[in-house]
């Protein structure tokens, strides 16, 4: 589940894996999602807490996805929950902060659970401000290149949920249109190093 950063993201994981995805802008929406939910599936991918600090505390969004988490975890037993974390933004210093105050605390509430995995997306960023070929003119959603390393940062998540076998760099597809990744560049258009490269 996730909002606009995530729609053009292939859902395609593996023949064995089937993969459903639905647009929850907001927190509002997507519990309203999970409970249309019948049956668990092996993993849920929620995508909405960049959207939701617009309009509330970044404390409050970590309560409202504990709540959500809690929720899913009574319904469907030994399910994996992989959060994804607020992708950087240059739109408002304020929100920017808060996302990177959110990603803290998420990790400090989730430290030690193992059903749920979060997904850090820090690597969109340099020294806690997003790089200019991640983000669309908008300064909120991401560009193609952007979603490919957002793309990326879940796939790790989900394979890491589904005990997949890692998958090498050469290999990594890009966001809904089959394009390699191949690695973030550096200075002089230079390989970078780690995995790296709408919401």
């Amino acid at each position: 589940m996730g909002t606009s950063n995530t729609e053009s993201i292939d859902p395609r994981i593996s023949p064995d894996y089937n993969v459903h995805k639905v647009t929850a802008y907001t927190l509002d929406e997507t519990e309203k999602e999970l409970q249309k939910l019948e049956s668990g599936p092996n993993v849920i991918v929620l995508h909405s807490l960049t959207n939701e600090l617009m309009n509330t505390t970044p404390n409050n969004c970590v309560d409202r996805m504990t709540r959500i988490c809690n929720d899913i975890r009574t319904r469907f037993h030994n399910i994996k929950i992989v959060i994804s974390l607020p992708t950087p933004r240059c739109d408002s210093e304020e929100h920017n902060s808060n996302g990177q105050l959110i990603t803290i605390l998420m990790k400090t509430k989730f430290r030690g659970d193992d059903s749920v995995i979060l997904c850090d997306n820090s690597n969109l960023a340099y020294k806690g401000q997003v790089m200019s070929r991640y983000i669309a003119h908008d300064r909120f959603h991401l560009t193609p290149d952007g979603t490919a390393v957002l793309a990326s940062n879940i796939r790790d998540c989900i394979d890491k949920a589904l005990n997949l076998p890692p998958r090498s760099t050469q290999g990594r597809t890009g966001y809904g249109k089959g394009q390699l990744y191949r690695g973030r560049r550096g200075r002089g258009d230079r390989r970078g190093y780690g995995r790296g490269p709408r919401n």
